[in-house]
């Protein structure tokens, strides 16, 4: 119930959080919002349990790893967006340029870190066309990429366009890959100022994009 949840988050302000969430800890909590009515405070609370956790367990702890393994290996709860934001931008500050290096090759980046061979390997159990792949490339996009400027998706989309037409891709590497391209994708239709809409007329894009003639050529070598 509501209120055993709300007792046993009080006892953990009590003492040290960091020795307290041990795993048998995290899974007694886990159950109890299992078994809590499904209302906006219980999920509400569900995400913020989780948040908490990982401002406070050490990269390296065990535990993580295990919170890693319920969170990417099930469908994803509402409003757990910003729980994926917290977990995936934390690993790429903990390693910056990792997201590119998994793009470029995902099975020796992977080989090199237990939490994210961890999200790979629970994603795969999940599969490709499941929810938590589908909210994973949308927080990625939304969070992470749209923050870049063209020359920077413009240096990295061939390396997503490979990883698409690989037959072994890693899952992680994937759903980085589409999330790149959509904004990728995203950036040139918001650069657009008129649209074709007929034989005669011709795209226009704004002076957002300097050198889009040559960036089209580009593409157009690649898509070949």
């Amino acid at each position: 119930s509501d209120s055993d949840i709300n007792n046993t988050q009080q006892e953990c302000d009590l003492n040290d959080m960091e020795n307290i969430l041990s795993q048998e800890f995290v899974d007694r909590i886990l159950e109890l919002f299992d078994n809590a009515p499904t209302t906006e405070r219980t999920i509400t609370s569900y995400c913020s349990f989780f948040r908490r956790c990982f401002d406070i367990i050490p990269f390296e702890s065990p535990v993580r790893i295990h919170l890693y393994e319920i969170i990417f290996g099930q469908e994803p709860h509402a409003l757990f967006g910003s729980v994926l934001s917290r977990v995936l931008l934390s690993e790429e500050e903990y390693q910056p340029g990792i997201f590119i290096k998994l793009i470029q090759n995902g099975k020796a980046n992977l080989n090199r870190s237990v939490r994210l061979n961890t999200i790979n390997t629970s994603l795969g159990k999940c599969g490709v066309d499941s929810p938590i792949m589908a909210l994973c490339c949308d927080v990625l996009q939304n969070d992470f990429f749209a923050k870049w400027n063209i020359e920077d998706l413009m240096n990295s989309y061939r390396d997503a366009i490979n990883v698409l037409c690989s037959q072994n891709f890693e899952l992680l590497s994937l759903v980085l890959a589409v999330a790149l391209l959509k904004e990728f994708v995203n950036y040139l239709w918001n650069s657009l100022e008129s649209v074709q809409n007929s034989e005669t007329e011709f795209m226009k894009f704004s002076d957002k994009i300097s050198n889009i003639d040559e960036m089209i050529d580009n593409i157009n070598q690649d898509m070949e």
